[in-house]
């Protein structure tokens, strides 16, 4: 009988394991597809016209002496590389939203099987 109750407890103890996996993949997963469906809006927030300036002759041209570029130019830069980061950031969503599905898809049946198991041992 002291068998079948130590049995038991283990089963219901990965259960719960089980579950609390579930919840925070499910968790996640949810505020994943939020981002995917609904990315926040671009910022451009604050950034110093020297130093863009400087990244963007480096990047076009190769160097940052002897050449000229309009303030239009320097902004569409920054527009640029923001929407590269918002790019990036959806990508690692459905990278996370996709690791998060998978985990349920293997998270399940195992908790089935345990909670199933435990739930015969009574």
């Amino acid at each position: 009988m002291e068998k079948n109750t130590v049995k038991q407890a283990y089963f219901y103890a990965v259960s719960f394991i089980l579950l609390m996996m579930m919840l925070y993949s499910l968790n996640s997963l949810v505020w994943q597809v939020i981002g995917i469906v609904a990315p926040p809006p671009l910022i451009m927030g604050q950034w110093n016209y020297e130093d863009t300036k400087r990244q963007l002759l480096w990047e076009k041209y190769g160097t940052t002496e002897n050449v000229t570029v309009a303030p239009k130019e320097v902004q569409a830069f920054v527009k640029e590389k923001k929407e590269k980061e918002r790019q990036f950031q959806i990508y690692s969503w459905y990278q996370g939203a996709a690791k998060n599905a998978i985990s349920l898809a293997v998270y399940f049946p195992v908790f089935l099987y345990h909670w199933k198991v435990a739930r015969t041992l009574e």
